[in-house]
């Protein structure tokens, strides 16, 4: 999609970069440095803290999404990714990723939702949760699961999507909901 790029200094002394659609002026992206150093970085901000802050500053910019997975890199940084959801699925090909330190939203990521968002009727799964656990290697241990809407190969596919752990971290796994197979896996490192 055509955007305008701009690079500026806010008045906190913070460099940005931001990307913004020709067409509707949506922000596509955004990064945020503060200049000279990394001053006060171990000041504490919670997960909470953060999926807040990170679905506060996406509503506020007209995406229609809430926080779906959040991850932590080096104490410093919360990585949230945020995805509408639909009777309860969650829709993956529209999300949002946004990264929160100690001074709030550090970068926002919204290409992946204005290329993909739509209006969507999501139909209930042939497969129950209980079934496609099945399918579950019995070397992990499944943690949660929940409907999501994920993408494969340019079609949108319903799978159970199973949070589990084993001895080398976390991993996701998708069991496609309508038949019965694996639709991918995806491997979360521990911090």
């Amino acid at each position: 999609m055509p955007v305008y790029a701009f690079e500026a200094e806010s008045n906190i002394g913070k460099q940005l970069f931001v990307e913004v659609t020709q067409n509707g002026g949506r922000i596509v992206l955004l990064t945020m440095h503060k200049s000279g150093g990394v001053e006060g970085i171990n000041k504490f901000v919670s997960a909470n803290q953060a999926q807040e802050t990170a679905g506060k500053f996406a509503a506020e910019l007209g995406f229609n999404a809430e926080p779906v997975r959040i991850s932590k890199a080096h104490g410093k940084v919360f990585y949230i990714t945020l995805a509408p959801v639909v009777n309860g699925v969650i829709v993956y090909p529209d999300t949002v990723k946004i990264a929160v330190d100690k001074d709030g939203v550090c970068s926002f990521d919204s290409f992946n939702y204005l290329a993909n968002n739509k209006k969507r009727v999501v139909e209930a799964p042939a497969v129950s949760a209980a079934d496609a656990k099945k399918l579950i290697s019995k070397s992990m241990s499944v943690t949660d699961y929940t409907l999501v809407l994920v993408s494969e190969r340019s079609k949108e596919v319903l799978c159970w999507e199973f949070e589990c752990k084993s001895e080398d971290g976390v991993h996701y796994i998708y069991i496609d909901a309508n038949q019965k197979r694996e639709a991918g896996t995806e491997k979360i490192a521990i911090f």
